[in-house]
């Protein structure tokens, strides 16, 4: 169900709806005894967004591991009661006591950043040279993406150095000028 029309529900349903992460709160876990039982769970605040529309949803999680983290912009679906409160004067909606229904899992991209991998610290680093290599006026805009790859076939045909060893043996102190038929692409 689209947010829009979760929100059109009876305060009290229970309402299924879904939409990208916006907000991500802290993860609280929540311990007391209710009615002479136990109880244990995590709880985290989270908006999710659907076009125009935003939403405060109150999650809960069996465990920490569970709960959402680095998923900002995730597309996640959940399921709980819709709540109303009163914030400035205006009548806002959340939906409490929720649960994922369909749980993300987390991207490096999502993330912000993460494990990435080698070919991704190349392709990177390559379009980055690039970027300075038009800043400087070495080349044109238009070669950007041109010159970009070249420096990417570069950078993956050197074999990375073993931990410990030198990686650059042939130094020395007078080293020779790179010359125009050098292998190095920049």
């Amino acid at each position: 169900m689209k947010l829009a029309l979760a929100l059109q529900a009876d305060v009290g349903d229970t309402v299924s709806t879904g939409g990208a992460v916006g907000f991500i709160g802290k993860a609280k876990n929540k311990t007391g005894t209710s009615n002479g039982k136990d109880y244990s769970f995590w709880s985290q605040f989270v908006t999710i967004e659907d076009g125009d529309n935003s939403c405060g949803v109150n999650l809960t999680f069996n465990s920490e591991g569970e709960c959402l983290a680095n998923c900002k912009g995730v597309e996640i679906k959940v399921k709980g009661i819709l709540e109303t409160y009163v914030k400035d004067g205006d009548t806002k909606y959340s939906i409490g006591r929720a649960k994922c229904v369909d749980a993300p899992k987390p991207t490096a991209q999502a993330q912000g950043g993460g494990s990435q991998s080698n070919g991704d610290k190349n392709r990177s680093f390559a379009m980055s040279y690039a970027k300075d290599l038009v800043v400087a006026g070495r080349v044109p805009i238009d070669e950007l993406r041109a010159k970009a790859n070249v420096i990417l076939e570069w950078l993956e045909g050197k074999v990375p150095v073993a931990k410990g060893g030198d990686p650059n043996p042939e130094y020395s102190e007078n080293p020779e000028p790179v010359d125009e038929g050098s292998d190095i692409p920049f």
